[in-house]
């Protein structure tokens, strides 16, 4: 099975969503496009606070809206919201630390823990 393709137009919308999200208050300590082995697809994953314990439909809500009113060129089905306890975060806080800001750094073919990381490109990693 072929790997769907990350182009530049997902990185730099996924860019100008998170700019905004963090614009509106929104705290994303962990941000990236990751490509997952069951899927076929590239996710934008966004890792909150609290997506265990209040669940994920007030953080679907807000970037919603967000990508509504800026016109961004994503679908809700593009996004994937986690909580940062979840395994993958701590795995990839393990390995790296990025700036608050936001980056892009490719993030291919890494292991942690003798375990393969699904191929990513991140934007924050806090």
């Amino acid at each position: 099975m072929d790997t769907a393709l990350l182009v530049n137009k997902q990185l730099e919308e996924g860019k100008k969503l998170l700019e905004k999200l963090d614009a509106s208050g929104a705290s994303i300590p962990v941000a990236l496009w990751i490509n997952l082995p069951d899927t076929e697809n590239w996710r934008l994953l966004f890792a909150m606070k609290g997506i265990d314990r209040d669940g994920s439909r007030m953080a679907y809500t807000k970037i919603y809206k967000v990508i509504k009113e800026n016109e961004i060129d994503l679908s809700l089905g593009d996004v994937s919201v986690i909580d940062t306890h979840n395994t993958l975060c701590r795995q990839l806080k393990h390995m790296i630390h990025t700036e608050p800001g936001i980056s892009n750094i490719p993030f291919f073919g890494n292991y942690i823990h003798g375990q393969r990381f699904p191929d990513s490109v991140l934007y924050r990693v806090n």
